[in-house]
């Protein structure tokens, strides 16, 4: 469950309902060209979120493959984390650490470097193919009733590798429909027992309806909302830096709950994030949390650090430079994303706050 309980900053709008198919027959969600998924009989429901992943066999492998890799941490004397080591997989040695206090860096000189060892080949998978993963979440007045879990494969000789995997890392035992097809069924007992374990990571719960068991998956998957529109408009104040050389940007959009502390969740509306990239690596984060009257980015401007105020109800976060290097530095040491690259970072962005692509 590490992808649960990593805390890291859902979805470039992938079909709208006007003008498709995809809910046309109310009863049915089509998933993908080729699997329709239907209603369950005898159930009854006022909510119903559509959620897909795809490529998602890239998640498996990574969730998999990382136990194969060293420790990557430095520890004082009393085995407290002061730092990370700077990683060569290929070498399996460690060229230099990154102090985690004060973000000071120390190269080893060669020949003096930090022998970590190589990844374990043999822990790792190489999963044929593509997966999607897909999931329709049934609420009732206020209440999770049923999920429905779905793995389409496109090669069928990934089969056991998913099925081996999915138990192991995620607990869901998925079984076959199909050479191609793995599902799932979780009922209310199961997914209330999901809650009540967030619940011990320290997550907490205003409603445990449809859409907050959609938010858990899409946190713990990596899925996102299939079909829908996103409800959140960037924030409009935001002027492309003048000073800044990027050939790429992605502009995320979601409610920005999931960026404050939970008492605080009612003091933002929206958050946007403006995400630059250069030769495919981030270079420049700003982000933007708007907040609903002066009084909610005054409570919120006391209560968080490195935020700038922008105006009288929005805050202002700029991460560039070396501070940028540092903390995707960082966010790689601790293994919430794999490198540098802007596809990764707004991935990470994507699944902790459960902030969507808006263009």
């Amino acid at each position: 469950m590490k992808k649960v309980i990593s805390t890291v900053l859902t979805l470039a709008l992938l079909l709208s309902l006007a003008g498709c198919g995809l809910f046309s027959d109310h009863s049915i969600v089509k998933l993908g060209e080729d699997y329709t998924h239907k209603d369950p009989k005898n159930l009854s429901y006022d909510q119903r979120v559509v959620l897909r992943g795809e490529n998602f066999q890239d998640n498996l492998e990574e969730m998999v493959n990382s136990a194969a890799y060293p420790d990557t941490m430095v520890y004082d004397d009393d085995g407290n984390i002061i730092g990370m080591y700077t990683y060569d997989a290929e070498t399996g040695l460690a060229t230099g650490w990154t102090n985690l206090s004060d973000g000071t860096y120390t190269e080893y000189p060669a020949g003096e470097e930090v022998d970590l060892g190589k990844p374990d080949a043999s822990q790792m998978i190489e999963i044929p193919g593509t997966v999607t993963l897909y999931f329709v979440v049934y609420g009732n007045k206020g209440s999770a009733e049923a999920a429905y879990a779905y793995a389409i494969l496109s090669d069928a000789s990934a089969k056991e590798l998913v099925e081996t995997n999915m138990e192991a890392c995620y607990g869901l035992t998925l079984t076959e429909e199909s050479d191609t097809v793995l599902t799932a069924m979780q009922d209310q007992n199961a997914i209330d027992e999901v809650f009540h374990q967030m619940e011990d990571y320290g997550m907490t719960f205003d409603t445990k309806d449809a859409d907050a068991y959609a938010d858990v998956l899409k946190q713990t998957y990596g899925v996102k909302t299939y079909g829908g529109v996103n409800a959140y408009k960037p924030y409009e104040g935001h002027k492309d830096p003048t000073d800044l050389d990027y050939d790429q940007k992605v502009v995320l959009t979601g409610s920005g709950s999931a960026a404050v502390d939970e008492k605080y969740a009612d003091d933002v509306s929206s958050m946007t994030t403006v995400v630059y990239g250069k030769d495919g690596e981030v270079v420049a984060d700003y982000t933007y949390i708007q907040c609903p009257s002066k009084d909610a980015a005054d409570e919120l401007e006391s209560n968080m650090t490195n935020m700038t105020r922008v105006d009288d109800t929005v805050l202002m976060q700029k991460t560039t430079g070396k501070d940028m290097s540092d903390t995707l530095s960082a966010y790689i040491g601790y293994n919430v994303i794999k490198d540098k690259s802007v596809d990764e970072y707004v991935r990470m962005i994507e699944e902790t706050y459960f902030s969507e692509i808006y263009e």
